[in-house]
């Protein structure tokens, strides 16, 4: 199976406490090798794997903002006032 993107890294599990265990991608990108646009295209290959990672491990989940799973971990966050 191929993913969207350059395998610039790999997959290992990643203890996330009380004996859970989530899939997470590690990368590095030495310095020696920069050149222009490079981060911005790491950046973007790595949403490419995580929605890659999403649909083929679980195809199932519905996709959230960020405010929604903020709000599901915290409850409703004050709104910032202004100073």
């Amino acid at each position: 199976m191929w993913a969207p993107s350059p395998m610039t890294g790999s997959w290992h599990p990643h203890n996330a406490g009380d004996g859970e265990f989530l899939s997470v991608h590690t990368t590095f990108i030495p310095n020696a090798l920069f050149d222009r646009g490079l981060a911005t295209n790491a950046a973007l290959w790595q949403l490419g794997r995580a929605r890659w990672a999403k649909q083929t491990l679980y195809p199932d989940l519905k996709d959230l903002t960020m405010h929604e799973i903020l709000k599901s971990r915290f409850g409703d966050l004050p709104a910032d006032s202004p100073s």
